[in-house]
């Protein structure tokens, strides 16, 4: 039997599985524009589909939803040459 960390750290980021708590943030992912052209609607129109489509996906077997997060006080500005 193996074990599946639910979450993930590194200096600047945290991956964890999502979580209820995520239901505002995936309802404006799912709901923008470039998700609606490229991957298509969800039918995700409110923030009670959201914790819906959050449920299904919690409890389907073998499916893992990650979020990536950047940790506060870290900056991703990238030092370019003059």
């Amino acid at each position: 039997m193996s074990i599946i960390r639910t979450q993930i750290a590194t200096n600047r980021l945290t991956l964890d599985f999502i979580k209820l708590t995520d239901s505002h943030f995936l309802y404006q992912l799912v709901n923008s524009k470039g998700w609606l052209r490229f991957i298509g609607d969800r039918k995700v129109h409110s923030l009670e589909d959201a914790i819906s489509y959050i449920n299904k996906i919690q409890t389907t077997e073998n499916t893992y939803y990650w979020v990536v997060r950047k940790k506060k006080g870290n900056s991703f500005r990238r030092n370019l040459p003059p």
